[in-house]
């Protein structure tokens, strides 16, 4: 069986984010349009 699971996030210190993304050396995020089953999600 599958499930959709929807997470909400909020990010308050936009800089201290991408800094700590560079320092962990993660790759800069992605931002798509995918599809899920039979509806497109961004």
């Amino acid at each position: 069986m599958s499930h959709v699971v929807q997470i909400s996030t909020q990010v308050r210190d936009a800089t201290a984010a991408w800094a700590g993304r560079r320092r962990l050396g993660l790759a800069e995020p992605v931002v798509e349009k995918v599809k899920l089953f039979t509806e497109s999600v961004t």
